[in-house]
């Protein structure tokens, strides 16, 4: 696959791009916005950027199948992003925002999953972390969910069907924020 590189425009997955034994570099000295279409899915490997931002996931949605994720990412706009085969986080990962009121994001960790890693995951406003559909979802120990004004729900709907099981840090830790879990 090699690089992706962008001058002034957006590039927008559409279908999926079988990322399996490699590295895909999301850069460009101006700024790479990477949109996941509704049928955009990346099917593991390694996404990497040395961008302030690198993918930003649009209302109709997207997969991280299997991946690595050493890229910023950005959901929001109502964006909602499916989690398939666990995800790997080492980089920041944005829900919400805080410049747009009522702006939501959501991660959907479908069936089973485990999101590891040594990155963070930042509430911002309405960013909702998911077990969906009856999953269950392990937050690793090296990972930390933080921020404000966010749900982690157990399940998208369905109230006691879905499990988080948390072996990382969630942290309330901007004045006047709230995180809620259940």
């Amino acid at each position: 696959l090699g690089e992706f590189h962008r001058n002034g425009g957006n590039l927008t997955l559409i279908g999926t791009v079988d990322n399996t034994g490699r590295e895909l570099v999301l850069d460009d000295e101006s700024g790479l916005f990477w949109f996941l279409g509704s049928s955009g899915r990346i099917l593991n490997g390694l996404v990497s950027s040395t961008n302030s931002l690198a993918l930003v996931a649009t209302a109709s949605g997207g997969t991280l199948d299997g991946v690595t994720l050493n890229a910023p990412m950005l959901i929001r706009g109502g964006g909602n992003v499916y989690v398939r085969n666990g995800l790997t986080l080492n980089s920041r990962l944005t829900m919400g925002s805080t410049n747009y009121p009522g702006d939501s994001g959501w991660l959907r960790c479908l069936g089973e999953q485990q999101l590891v890693g040594t990155g963070e995951i930042v509430l911002d406003t309405q960013g909702f972390l998911i077990a969906d559909q009856g999953g269950k979802l392990t937050i690793g120990p090296g990972l930390t969910v933080h921020g404000q004004g966010v749900s982690i729900l157990a399940s998208a709907g369905r109230e006691g069907e879905g499990f988080i099981l948390n072996r990382g840090k969630i942290l309330a830790d901007v004045t006047g924020g709230q995180i809620n879990i259940g």
